[in-house]
């Protein structure tokens, strides 16, 4: 048998062995964000209780699945905006103790299934962004529920998290950095009373844009150690949908392709676009009584699309390569068929499968918002309360003479 009679069956058997790994279950039914529709339309419109009964069921249906841990993030955020503070805690730290495990592997499974069948087929891996925003959601949650402890232990670990990402990506500083994590941690310091702790994270935070010089007046007092003699309230308020991901297709060009010859390819990728939103700086009510406007602290939307701009010619130089190698695959199987008994049926077959697979994966943390804004507060009233937020309410009790932390999620308008 000729040299390149062995090559075509040997790729034969190894895309045929990759189907068995994978399995015809992996392929996705769906997109991920139209497998969300229920739970998104309810969160969206600040149905937080319904929407979270939403995602118990989605996570029923898709027990075991490569999106199983991304559902649990989407849990745990939906959980907090509804003020279900232990479930929040549960879902996140579930979810990341995976994307822990997983970070920067792939197994030789989930990769021979990706090289064929794409992306979607790998269990998700969280992009650095969305791991970097876990711990801040886990610190509020505590927060919550009154668990300064737990507060303080996620405090530590979000920046550790960010100096660790920092350090292995020292050129990616305008990506991993995070204003909102950093000054929540800064402000857990500071109810603490660790002034020089909190100072540094407010430097740091300031050292990003000089949009954060509103931070002097807080390093000014971290720096000769004062804690504030009045009633302080911080409000954290989300405010939209982070970008979304759409499906779209590249060619058909016409390409050479060694061993195949002239051949015409197309494929789909993932891109972002900007879910709309009108809601821009909002009014902070105590009791009715309005204390003043929030503004922005992180801007995640322009987070997630920069990132995804620095490294989309890599995403679609690698899927540009599994499209040529299923092509190659497909030809040399077809070449190898004749030689094994009902080989042009098996790779008919197959054919369709790899056909039938192409989706591009469209698999991201939806809930994310667009933005954070704050808001401060001096000398504002002790006790229950009602606090609003764009039509939002909830109760906070807020300690005399303490530095408060609230946490707001409007729906989308």
């Amino acid at each position: 048998m000729k040299k390149t009679n062995k090559k075509h069956i040997y790729i034969l058997a190894v895309t045929l062995a990759s189907f068995i790994l994978v399995g015809c279950n992996a392929i996705p039914k769906k997109p991920y964000p139209q497998a969300m529709n229920s739970v998104i339309s309810n969160y969206g419109q600040g149905n937080y209780e319904r929407a979270l009964a939403n995602a118990d069921a989605v996570i029923t249906r898709n027990k075991r699945t490569l999106d199983s841990h991304l559902l649990l993030l989407e849990k745990g955020k939906i959980a907090l905006a509804a003020r279900n503070f232990e479930t929040a805690i549960n879902s996140l730290q579930a979810a990341e103790k995976r994307f822990l495990d997983i970070e920067g592997t792939v197994s030789l499974s989930e990769e021979t299934g990706s090289l064929f069948l794409g992306d979607n087929n790998i269990e998700y891996e969280a992009e650095p962004y969305e791991k970097l925003m876990i711990s801040p959601y886990l610190a509020l949650a505590y927060l919550g529920k009154g668990d300064i402890i737990g507060a303080r232990v996620e405090t530590k670990r979000i920046i550790g998290k960010i100096e660790q990402y920092l350090e292995k990506n020292p050129d990616d500083t305008k990506h991993l950095e995070n204003p909102f994590a950093r000054y929540l941690s800064a402000l857990i310091y500071e109810k603490d009373g660790s002034f020089d702790d909190a100072r540094i994270e407010y430097q740091k935070i300031m050292k990003t844009s000089s949009y954060y010089n509103f931070l002097q007046s807080d390093i000014d007092r971290c720096r000769a150690r004062e804690k504030s003699s009045t009633t302080n309230l911080v409000v954290f308020v989300d405010v939209g949908f982070s970008p979304r991901k759409y499906e779209v297709r590249y060619g058909p060009e016409s390409i050479h392709i060694p061993d195949v010859g002239v051949s015409t390819i197309q494929f789909v990728y993932p891109e972002y676009r900007k879910v709309p939103c009108s809601t821009n700086k909002c009014t902070v009510y105590l009791n009715n009584t309005s204390l003043g406007n929030t503004h922005l602290l992180y801007n995640l939307e322009e987070t997630v699309l920069a990132q995804y701009e620095k490294n989309k010619d890599k995403l679609v130089e690698k899927i540009l390569n599994q499209t040529i190698l299923k092509t190659v695959a497909k030809a040399a199987a077809a070449r190898g068929a004749q030689k094994i008994e009902g080989g042009a049926l098996l790779v008919a077959a197959f054919s369709k499968i790899l056909d039938e697979a192409e989706q591009a994966d469209l698999r991201s943390w939806i809930t994310l918002p667009r933005e954070i804004q704050y808001a401060r507060f001096h000398g504002v009233a002790s006790g229950p309360q009602k606090l609003r937020v764009a039509g939002t309410t909830i109760d906070v009790d807020i300690e005399e003479n303490e530095l408060n932390i609230a946490y707001v999620s409007l729906p989308i308008r």
